[in-house]
């Protein structure tokens, strides 16, 4: 009795024998197939209705803030072109004003203008027939 136990069962026996013989190669997958078992079993614990659950929450959030992001800045946007289209209307809306009072006044001046000339005309018209009246009768 080496191995230290008192009585030893077929199975704890053929485990010491085949250890004794196992080669390299046993051994590493022994220890990759040990690996992937405790890392499924962490997955398993990890992946809980409650994990699930947060996991989702916390992608919605994320998706909320992003569409909540460009949403605002859409908003922005259009709220700045929107305030540009009101100055842009109101500066023209100023230009054709100072347009049209231009040309009132310049209608206003031609037609003083008309109207000095008419004057002119009627002006010289009574000179010619004072001077042919006063060459009549001198």
């Amino acid at each position: 009795n080496s191995s230290g136990f008192d009585k030893i069962d077929r199975s704890t026996f053929w485990k010491k024998i085949g250890a004794a013989f196992d080669t390299r190669r046993d051994i590493e997958k022994k220890a990759q197939q040990q690996k992937q078992q405790r890392i499924s079993e962490r997955a398993k614990q990890l992946v809980t209705p409650e994990a699930i659950k947060k996991r989702t929450d916390m992608m919605i959030d994320e998706e909320a803030k992003i569409r909540l992001n460009e949403k605002s800045i859409r908003d922005a946007v259009v709220w700045q072109l929107q305030q540009k289209i009101e100055r842009l209307e109101s500066q023209l809306q100023e230009e054709t004003n100072q347009l049209e009072s231009i040309i009132d006044n310049l209608r206003m001046a031609l037609d003083a203008s008309r109207n000095s000339t008419m004057w002119g005309w009627i002006l010289f018209g009574i000179s010619v027939v004072l001077l042919i009246a006063v060459a009549a009768n001198s």
